[in-house]
């Protein structure tokens, strides 16, 4: 690839194989796309589609203006597919945190009626053997 260096004073570029030499056209060929000087012409691009520099750069801008926005259609498609997903996601999160508040309800539930019968139990140990004995006493005269 052929570069093009800008000369002082804000005149031409001009071409960096050849010294000297002004940059004046553009490469259009597909390999190449490349501004070149009348020198480059002759030798390295004969046979390639050239057209003046100013041509070259609208072209040149066109086709990467066409490439970005491809991209911004590409990534905007991306963004929806993303959305997408996290929606789907977050809904499915939803129902499942429902879902485990309702079996931490249950267990807690469940815990409450196990505390009550410990409750029940101890109250029974604390009364002592008498009260099991008077209770296993009137089950065995029944």
């Amino acid at each position: 690839m052929h570069l093009a260096k800008q000369a002082e004073g804000g005149e031409s570029q001009k071409c960096q194989k050849h010294p000297g030499m002004d940059i004046l056209l553009y490469c259009k060929e597909e390999a190449c796309q490349q501004n070149i000087c009348t020198r480059c012409l002759t030798k390295d691009h004969q046979k390639h589609e050239v057209v003046g520099i100013l041509e070259g750069q609208r072209n040149g801008l066109a086709i990467k203006a066409e490439m970005v926005m491809e991209h911004l259609i590409h990534v905007q498609s991306t963004a929806q597919s993303v959305q997408r997903n996290l929606a789907e996601n977050f809904a499915e999160s939803t129902r499942k945190l429902a879902e485990m508040k309702e079996e931490q309800k249950k267990l807690s539930d469940i815990l409450t009626q196990v505390d009550e019968k410990v409750t029940t139990v101890k109250e029974i140990v604390k009364a002592g053997p008498s009260l099991a004995g008077d209770n296993w006493r009137q089950n065995r005269k029944s």
